[in-house]
This record gives structure tokens, sequence and C-alpha cells, in this order.
């Protein structure tokens, strides 16, 4: 297909890589292993857990941040912060605790009942990659038997000794980042990731977790995949990278235990650039399916339409912009909903140190800031964002 193998964790990313992650001893290395579990004794820390911040504390006349509000176990606390407070509750609950305390688009607020204390573009920006998880490849041999799985000696093997196929990533093998034949970027710009995995699409595990975690219909699965649940498969994921759609957030009520409303708004960008690319990528994914290295393994395309997308001919343009409406779903990378920015930017909520507009120390540090979408997972991003802003906080105090 003439690209090349890279390692995507460097600028020379464009291309085919075998999959990375935060592994130890076969095991996933957290964030949490990594940054907290070695300096957990410290002095100055101290971590809570099973606990949840329900307000942001506020000076309303001063606009200064004070501390917290916490439940843990039925009883309510506080934690006032000595010189500032940092949000880092995600892309939904950071904006969500901003807007709870009248930090936010002042109209919503009011909708609410809530007083706006700043009014600031929180939650009007939302964007996320987008993925198609239909396509299966059939092939003529087993490459990764799923019997392993429950082979009581392959789960001593991974529990002793960090081996075998428990330290598969989720049975995803490798990524690539492409430039699709209809993409506007200049340059070596990838507007499509593919995520290839080994061990099948839907029918993998036989639709018991994946179909009723993705919000797949059961008939979709019954129809289409439920015939090839015995047959050896390979799939790839093509995710968008860039979306021109964008979404919105708002508060569902002023309880913080209730979930934030979330309008992702895919494929509504009006020239319909998202559905081309996404649709080029898996033209792509198919004429790659037809090189010799999967002719080896007898790969063909399992062309059992989906139950809705009948009327379309198979392979056509229009089936699959059926297909993606009807199953395309969120890899959960959303950013944006604090985004960073100018203060004369319409759309920015907080500085290019994190600090919100506005409001006297307070900071958000985590993907909500990041402004556009990546070409990249949003994790290794936010350990970035976690590493660099605690190195401004220290210049800022003079702390070594």
């Amino acid at each position: 297909m003439g690209s090349r193998q890279v390692d995507y964790n460097t600028v020379d990313f464009m291309g085919y890589s075998k999959i990375q992650a935060n592994i130890k001893n076969g095991r996933r290395h957290s964030v949490a292993d990594a940054f907290l579990i070695p300096v957990e004794n410290r002095g100055n820390l101290k971590v809570l857990t099973s606990a949840r911040v329900v307000k942001l504390l506020m000076d309303p006349i001063t606009k200064e941040a004070l501390g917290v509000e916490y439940i843990k176990r039925g009883r309510r606390y506080q934690a006032r912060a000595r010189r500032e407070v940092i949000l880092s509750a995600g892309t939904f609950n950071s904006p969500q605790l901003l807007m709870l305390a009248g930090i936010g688009p002042s109209e919503h607020l009011l909708e609410l009942g809530i007083q706006p204390l700043i009014d600031l573009p929180v939650g009007k920006t939302l964007y996320d990659h987008i993925s198609y998880i239909g396509l299966a490849f059939k092939i003529n041999q087993t490459i990764e038997p799923r019997e392993l799985a429950f082979d009581p000696a392959e789960i001593l093997k991974y529990l002793v000794k960090g081996k075998g196929s428990y330290t598969s990533l989720g049975g995803i093998e490798a990524l690539a980042y492409i430039k699709t034949n209809v993409s506007k970027e200049p340059g070596d710009y990838p507007d499509i990731e593919l995520i290839f995995s080994g061990i099948g699409s839907l029918q993998s595990d036989y639709g018991i977790v994946s179909v009723p975690t993705l919000g797949i219909r059961r008939e979709i699965y019954d129809q289409t995949y439920k015939p090839i649940e015995n047959t050896p498969c390979w799939s790839i994921l093509p995710m968008l990278l860039h979306p021109k759609s964008k979404g919105f957030m708002r508060l569902r009520s002023r309880n913080p235990y209730d979930p934030p409303l979330l309008y992702s708004n895919f494929f509504t960008d009006p020239e319909g650039e998202d559905l081309r690319t996404m649709i080029a990528a898996i033209r792509y994914s198919i004429e790659l399916s037809k090189t010799p290295a999967f002719q080896r393994f007898g790969s063909v395309l399992h062309d059992v339409p989906l139950p809705g997308c009948e009327k379309y001919q198979f392979n056509s343009d229009a089936y699959w912009e059926c297909c993606l409406r009807l199953i395309a779903v969120t890899l959960h990378h959303q950013v944006g909903t604090c985004k960073m920015g100018r203060r004369e930017d319409p759309e920015a909520v907080v500085d290019n140190r994190c600090r919100v507009h506005g409001v006297k120390r307070l900071r958000v540090v985590d993907t909500s800031v990041i402004p556009v979408t990546l070409s990249a997972h949003t994790s290794g991003p936010a350990m970035m964002m976690g590493e660099r802003v605690s190195d401004m906080i220290k210049e800022e105090y003079d702390v070594i």
C-alpha cells in the first residue's frame, strides 16, 4: 500500500506500527502506578478514594477559588486551598463542576436557577474521535484461538510470568496513521487512524460484552455477526482523527450526581466531509485486505448487510453511510469542553497555563482543555499535561 513501518510515538509517525502501551511485567501500568504509588507516603500528598467532589467553593466578590466540597461515606467535608485549586475531573466532570459553581454560559446557568459568576463558554465545544466497528474479514485459519482465554494454564502464565494471551491489549495488535484520498489536510498529516484486531470483529466475544457495552442492537448482531461466531476473522477499526462536526455539553440539573447532557453531533458537518473521510477509510481497509499479506490467510470481507441497510447496494457509498450512522461509536477521546485559548477567543475557558479566565487561583488540568482533536489517543497527552503544568506551578511559586 506504499506505507512504512514506523514508531507512532515519534515525529515520524505516518505509517504502520505494532501497538504500544504502558505495560510492566505483562500488566497494564496505570498512571496511578507510575506517578502516585511511588510517592504515596509523602507528607504533602493525601489521596482520598471513594470520595466525590460535589462543589467548587468560590468567593463571589473576589471571583477567587477557595477549595472544594466533597462527600465521603455519606458525610460532607470541605478542603480549603492555601494557594490554588486544580480541577482534574475529566472532560465531563470538570466543566460540570465549573458550571455548578456559576462559571459558564450565563443563559444556560440561569435556565437551571444557577447564579452566574463568570460568563464563560464552558461546554460549548466538544470534539470526539468516532470509529466504525463493523468491518469483519473472514480468514481460513485461526490466528489466536479464543479458547486460550478460558484456559487455566494461560491464566496462570499471565499471573506468574506476565506472559501469554492475557497480555494482549484487548485484542488490538497494530495501529496505522494514514491520509485518505479525500483529505484536504496539508502535507503528511493523517486524517484516519486504523486500529487492527487479529481476534475478529463484534463476533469475537460471541456478543457477550462488546454488543451491550457499545450499545449495538441485538438484532444487528444476530443477523450480521452471529453467523460467523465460529469463523476465524480479523478486523480494522477506522477512526476519524479530525472531525469537522462539533458537539457541546450541558448540565442536566443542579444535582452534581446527575450526569451532564452530551451532544456529540457526529456526522453533522454541513459539507459532509466526516462521512466522506470515513467511507474513504473503509475502502482503503478493504483494498488493504486484498494485498498478498492478507490473502495468505484467504481474507474476504464479510458481506452480510446490516439490518436497516439492505435497501442499499452492498459496498456502495450509500450503504457505508447507512452503516456508519447505525453503528459508528465513540472511543472516548472527548476534548474541548474547557477549551484552551486567548481571553478574546469566544470559545476559550482557560489560558495557556490552564488558568480559568477571570477566576483567581483556579486551573483545569485534564483533556477538557485540549482545543482541537489530536492525531493521537488522549491518554499520553493527559500525562504530558500533568507533567508540564506541574512544572509551571513550581516555576510560579518558586518551588524546586
